[in-house]
């Protein structure tokens, strides 16, 4: 999380969703509540870094929404709340044991 005010999820800036390259929430280590406006905006990029990965392309390399926002549009605008992800793919950490 990027920017946040307000947010009735109790998101703060620094929290993170973390997928797996299937788009599938590793639930052990993402935040509990899950927002429907704000995950709902997740499903292009990850699409698109799904569609690198399958590719052998990078896939940070993707030409927009490298950042997504919750629909509200922010206290600025008459909305009520604001949140702002930002989208990138990582490599994994392996432990190997033994």
């Amino acid at each position: 999380m990027i920017k946040v005010r307000y947010c009735n999820s109790g998101y703060k800036v620094g929290d993170r969703f973390v997928l797996n390259v299937d788009g599938n929430f590793l639930t052990k280590i993402c935040l509990s509540r899950l927002c429907v406006y704000l995950i709902s905006q997740l499903t292009v990029p990850v699409a698109l870094i799904n569609e690198r990965f399958c590719e052998g392309l990078d896939p940070n390399l993707f030409h927009f929404m490298h950042r997504v926002r919750c629909p509200d549009v922010g206290v600025e605008c008459a909305g009520y709340r604001e949140a702002m992800l930002e989208i990138k793919a990582v490599t994994p950490r392996i432990k190997v044991i033994g």
